[in-house]
């Protein structure tokens, strides 16, 4: 998720919506996301394999499903609901800006983000998106962009999200696949799979 919040800043749109807040604040942002990463990554898997077309990317119906599910809606007027949508539509359509090569997935001449074409949220949109519906929501009561974040993640997804939601599943692989016992059985092949992988 920290790789997904730096891809973000890239955006021109998210970096000038950034920058309207103190440096302190953004970064305590920062590190609230990188807190609640495990939760994000859960509930972004789960929604997107929602999604039969494409179980990697979240689009606009997905996304306002999340919204109804952890209850950013209730209280909210019709206007409140558009907004969304317009933040939706915004973050899709705003291509992340300088990539360094570290961010690129494949080489120069793969496209990495072409899923943003097809208006579906990838996981660095979905937190920008989940940012800006914390200011939208949250922004009028509070004057920092973190307290805004964190009464999102206190008051509606720890609240409303259900168990199947925020499964941990690199939890499972680590518990089951990766122990010694494990380890060992491929020690004595490891020379043979470094020359197949």
């Amino acid at each position: 998720t920290r790789a997904d919040w730096e891809i973000g800043n890239t955006k021109k749109g998210f970096a000038d919506f950034l920058a309207r807040y103190d440096d302190d604040d953004v970064e305590i942002l920062s590190n609230m996301i990188t807190e609640v990463s495990v939760l994000f990554a859960s509930t972004y898997r789960f929604y997107c394999s929602l999604n039969p077309q494409n179980p990697f990317s979240m689009p606009l119906k997905t996304f306002l499903r999340l919204l109804t599910d952890i209850r950013v809606f209730e209280g909210s007027d019709a206007a409140f609901k558009m907004s969304c949508k317009n933040i939706f539509i915004h973050v899709c359509s705003t291509p992340p800006g300088r990539l360094t090569s570290r961010m690129k997935l494949m080489d120069d001449s793969s496209e990495p983000f072409s899923l943003t074409k097809s208006r579906n949220l990838l996981r660095f949109g979905y937190i920008e998106a989940l940012v800006r519906v914390a200011h939208l929501k949250y922004g009028p009561t509070n004057e920092s962009l973190s307290a805004s974040f964190e009464c999102l993640i206190k008051l509606n997804f720890l609240r409303n999200l259900g168990p199947e939601t925020i499964l941990d599943f690199d939890g499972w692989r680590v518990r089951r696949l990766y122990n010694s016992h494990v380890s060992s059985v491929f020690e004595e092949h490891k020379p043979l799979l470094v020359k197949w992988f």
